[in-house]
């Protein structure tokens, strides 16, 4: 029924309720992101002040002993200050017991030790200091139970934001699926009855791949925000870190956060359907789609090299289109170099101005496609992967788009290439596009 209600909305409706629900999610990862960070800075915080309470019981009990008064003085000011603090934010109810009820009232005993201290401090009362010597023993334990109550009460916010978080991400990538099915492909249909089949095929296959390459491109962002996190709770339990160090953090992280948001418009973009054609660099299309998938390169131990000359190459046609073409070659050439036990994995790209032409030359070094096969992977439905993984439709995709969108050229070949002064051999895959002048107007 939810389908159905769905699909009876029209196209502009569902893509505008796709894009503030990811809109939304987006900015609730942040605020819960936000939250999560300033929590454990106020509980560093917290957990800090807790520690020094511990040490300054001792401190005020040596300086007693050894009528030390100035620096008794400084320590109990310090306490004095810390334990107001401390007794005047919220606490959860296990606190509020351990500081006001039996049989601990730490509150009381806090307060009593202050006084005997400050007896002493004036007039070296025996007794106070007696009673110093007895009960700061007894404090520093009870302060350890205090520091790991709220040590726990950190670690349970902090799983509860980050469960939160990871919600989040879940319901944002089943948004996007739900978008691609939705919203992509019925947009699709309005293409040519003989094409549709193809085209449907060839953009659901990229779809898959495209999943893929963002969630590498958001695992190692959400990987780093956590171990910027834990790294800077950590240094605070310890009193290792500063306030300008803690900013740092705050920073980072938040440049990773807008990262995960830039990784979605890309993705986005991606599948939207380019209405006109448009004049843009081919330098572009190529950082484009580097953005993509160099994630997914790190993760399965492929370098991507980039070599652009210095040229301004305008061309006219659709950018996503275009974006669609080198992508399914690069992943191509990523599945490929899977199967190939090689020590050095390399995809080189290169753009370079002819006469008539830019060629955009994209190598691998994974030997080769075989020659009995390489006159035929450009036809329709024909693939070397199996059923489950390759429906035979990119490369065949691709050479329409390049011929027919952009009246240009794509061949396969088998090549040497040189790199660092070592040479490699695999597939070479060359798109020629023609030169055109453009009114500058």
């Amino acid at each position: 029924m939810l389908i159905s209600f769905f699909n009876s909305l029209s196209f502009t409706t569902r893509y505008t309720f796709a894009l503030l629900v990811i809109a939304l999610l987006s900015t609730l990862a942040y605020f819960n992101l936000s939250n999560l960070i300033e929590e454990q800075a106020d509980y560093g915080k917290i957990i800090n002040i807790s520690g020094k309470q511990r040490m300054l019981t001792q401190k005020i009990a040596l300086n007693a002993i050894y009528y030390k008064t100035n620096k008794l003085s400084e320590s109990l000011k310090i306490m004095e200050t810390s334990h107001k603090y401390l007794i005047s934010l919220p606490m959860s109810k296990k606190l509020s017991n351990m500081y006001y009820s039996k049989p601990m009232l730490l509150n009381e005993r806090v307060e009593k030790f202050f006084k005997h201290a400050n007896e002493f401090k004036k007039s070296r009362n025996g007794n106070s200091l007696t009673y110093i010597l007895k009960n700061s023993e007894n404090l520093l334990i009870d302060f350890d139970k205090v520091v790991s109550v709220y040590q726990l009460e950190v670690e349970n916010k902090t799983y509860a934001l980050s469960t939160r978080e990871l919600y989040l991400l879940l319901f944002t990538f089943f948004i996007l699926v739900i978008e691609a099915v939705f919203i992509f492909r019925p947009a699709n249909n309005m293409i040519n009855a003989n094409k549709i089949k193809l085209l449907q095929q060839s953009r659901s296959s990229a779809m898959g791949e495209m999943i893929e390459n963002i969630a590498h491109q958001w695992r190692q962002p959400l990987s780093t925000i956590s171990t910027i996190a834990s790294g800077a709770k950590v240094r605070k339990k310890m009193n290792m870190i500063n306030d300008e160090e803690i900013i740092e953090s705050y920073e980072k992280i938040i440049k990773h956060t807008k990262h995960l948001s830039t990784t979605i418009d890309d993705f986005r973009s991606f599948f939207k359907e380019d209405k006109k054609k448009t004049i843009f660099n081919i330098e572009d299309v190529i950082s484009h789609c580097k953005s993509l998938t160099e994630a997914s390169y790190k993760s399965n131990n492929i370098t991507l090299l980039v070599n652009i000359k210095d040229i301004n190459s305008k061309v006219e046609g659709r950018f996503g289109e275009m974006s669609q073409v080198i992508i399914n070659i690069l992943n191509n050439a990523k599945d490929i170099l899977n199967e190939k036990n090689l020590e050095n994995k390399i995809v080189n790209i290169t753009v370079e101005e002819q006469k008539y032409d830019y060629k955009i030359t994209i190598q691998d070094n994974a030997n080769g496609v075989p020659i009995n096969i390489i006159n035929k992977i450009f036809e329709p439905y024909f693939t070397t992967k199996h059923k489950s993984q390759g429906t035979g439709i990119g490369l065949f995709m691709s050479k329409e788009i390049i011929h027919k969108h952009f009246n240009g050229v794509l061949k396969v070949s088998n090549e040497k290439f040189t790199i660092n002064k070592k040479e490699y051999y695999g597939a070479c895959f060359k798109i020629l596009l023609p030169i055109k002048k453009f009114s500058t107007n």
